[in-house]
C-alpha cells in the first residue's frame, strides 16, 4: 500500500528581494526566515518586497543557511488572516528590509 503526504503550504512577505541576482527572503508567519529564487517563484512578474505569498518548506541547502522556499505563489484574495497585510504592521526589528544572507 502507498502512501502520500501533501505538504501544507506556508504563508509568508517578501522581506528582500534583489532583482538583479534573482533572489531574496520571505518572512514566514510564524518569523522564520526562508531563501526564494526566482526559480521557485509562479507568477508572470518579479515578487515586491511586502507582497503576501504562500510556499512550500524546503530544505537546508548548506548548514548555517536559510531554508528554501518552495514552489512560491502570490497569495489571493481569500488568503489567511494571520499575516499582517504590509511590512510596517510588523515590529521593527521583523520589517528590516536590508540584504539576505
Amino acid at each position: 500500500m502507498e502512501t502520500t503526504t501533501q505538504q501544507e503550504r506556508l504563508c509568508g512577505i517578501i522581506r528582500t528581494w534583489h532583482q538583479d541576482r534573482g533572489f531574496g527572503v520571505i518572512l514566514q508567519t510564524h518569523r522564520r526566515l526562508f531563501f526564494c529564487h526566482i526559480r521557485e517563484f509562479d507568477a508572470p512578474r518579479e515578487p515586491r518586497v511586502g507582497e503576501r505569498v504562500t510556499f512550500l518548506h524546503g530544505p537546508l541547502r548548506r548548514e548555517g543557511e536559510l531554508p528554501a522556499a518552495l514552489d512560491v505563489r502570490l497569495c489571493t484574495p481569500d488568503a489567511p488572516a494571520s499575516l499582517p497585510d504590509t511590512l510596517s504592521e510588523l515590529p521593527p526589528a521583523m520589517a528590516y528590509a536590508g540584504g539576505a544572507r
